[in-house]
């Protein structure tokens, strides 16, 4: 089994860094109708999703708080942080910032799109590490392989999407890599704080699962075992997606483990799992806020860091026509 990327679920992972500001998470409640799909919504999952992320591009404004909690085998980490975006299209910039503790060293994660740039900065203890995506390197670069690898490629929009950061990002990347089941009515929080919710279970498309597990291009004649007792420990078996009835916003995003793969077809599958891979909560949204255009602004200042088009470039290409890792290697420039 190849090394899993390290944007495993792509913007998705890059919550993997926060801090213990809350000690529970979000109260959970079942199924109004459990295994019945919402019938004031569209019964098709992936449908959806497809609204979420287009009414996510047409969000002129948005800010949002941050949780969450992630468990890998006995270790478990907690943590917060904010998320903004302003303006649409061509014009989108975005900023996640996240913090937490792990063995006691402090953690933090900012990442600033600034309209051309993605710049992700990492800092645990006292190393750091800045990369950089270069989105109209990226779309050229893309367009010149669009002839050799059109089949299984996502278009040029949706390449965008997928590199360009923020929640775009987040859920483009579930829609690209799972197929969701019928939305069904629920709810995330309790008393005052709980919203009414559409809620899906999303498994792996075998094209995708076969990329990441194994390495290989999928064959449906030919298909790669996906055994739950050999499941990796670091891969979602699969994720289960909250949003608002009425304005489509991602309040809940749980990743689930193969110890609770049964849980994905179970009558109450979107009910809370005791344990799950990882949980994020998105809260105290905000469609209509004043913000410092400095948040939008990133300088590295005198640290080296590191190009990343060329890794992104390749993580959107088919298997078929993906360029060697030596020569992605070579591709990424160190700057100072």
């Amino acid at each position: 089994m190849p090394s899993l990327p390290r944007h495993l679920i792509g913007a998705v992972a890059l919550l993997l860094a926060a801090t213990p500001a809350f000690a529970q998470p979000a109260a959970w409640q079942l199924p109004e109708t459990p295994g019945t799909p919402s019938a004031a919504h569209t019964a098709d999952g992936n449908v959806l999703l497809a609204r979420m992320l287009d009414g996510m591009e047409h969000r002129v404004i948005l800010t949002a708080q941050v949780r969450q909690r992630i468990w890998l085998g006995d270790q478990e980490t907690q943590g917060e942080g904010h998320y903004w975006h302003q303006s649409v299209g061509n014009q989108r910039r975005s900023r996640w910032q996240l913090t937490t503790l792990a063995g006691g060293e402090p953690i933090s994660l900012v990442q600033v799109f600034d309209r051309r740039h993605l710049w992700t900065d990492r800092r645990f203890g006292d190393s750091r590490r800045v990369s950089r995506v270069d989105l109209l390197l990226l779309q050229n670069e893309l367009t010149s392989r669009a002839d050799e690898s059109s089949a299984g490629m996502p278009t040029l929009e949706e390449a965008k999407l997928l590199a360009r950061g923020g929640m775009s990002q987040m859920l483009a990347e579930l829609r690209r890599r799972f197929t969701f089941s019928p939305p069904r009515q629920a709810a995330v929080g309790a008393g005052s704080d709980a919203k009414k919710t559409l809620a899906m279970v999303g498994q792996w498309k075998p094209q995708e699962l076969a990329r990441l597990w194994y390495g290989q291009p999928y064959d449906p004649a030919d298909p790669p075992p996906f055994d739950v007792a050999s499941w990796p420990e670091q891969l979602p078996h699969h994720v289960v997606v909250h949003c608002g009835r009425t304005n489509l916003f991602p309040y809940l995003i749980e990743f689930r483990s193969a110890a609770d793969a049964a849980s994905a077809t179970a009558v109450n599958a979107v009910a809370s799992v005791a344990r799950p891979l990882a949980r994020y909560e998105f809260f105290n949204e905000q469609f209509a806020a004043v913000m410092d255009q400095q948040l939008f602004q990133y300088d590295p200042g005198e640290v080296d860091w590191t190009d990343e088009t060329s890794s992104v470039v390749a993580s959107l290409l088919p298997l078929e026509v993906q360029p060697p890792e030596e020569e992605v290697a070579l591709r990424r420039r160190r700057v100072r």
